[in-house]
């Protein structure tokens, strides 16, 4: 009897996979390009500028194989890490960038 061994690394959704990638705030404000884990191996995604909390990006494709032909795809959503404890010179920073946000409103 063969048993199937649930990955950690993804939720399933019937053929489709998903999964979370956390990264800083910086990298969604300037863009940047991942590398995930898939089921063969590891894909690059890029992740846009200005990429929002909770978006989603979709690696075709790359989810399990369907019943009847064809591979389900496999979804990442991104999450931002927030710094708990930014060091003096991150706050330093932050606040300067609230400045320009704040200016050019």
């Amino acid at each position: 009897m063969v048993r199937s061994i649930p990955d950690r690394r993804f939720e399933r959704a019937g053929a489709d996979l998903w999964r979370t990638e956390k990264m800083p705030v910086a990298d969604a404000v300037l863009g940047i390009t991942l590398e995930v884990p898939t089921m063969e191996g590891h894909a690059s995604v890029t992740v846009p500028p200005g990429t929002q909390p909770d978006s989603l990006l979709r690696l075709r494709g790359k989810g399990l194989p369907e019943f009847g032909g064809g591979t389900g795809d496999l979804y990442v959503r991104i999450q931002l890490q927030v710094p708990q404890q930014p060091s003096p010179q991150e706050q330093a920073l932050y606040r300067q960038l609230r400045a320009l946000a704040i200016g050019s409103r």
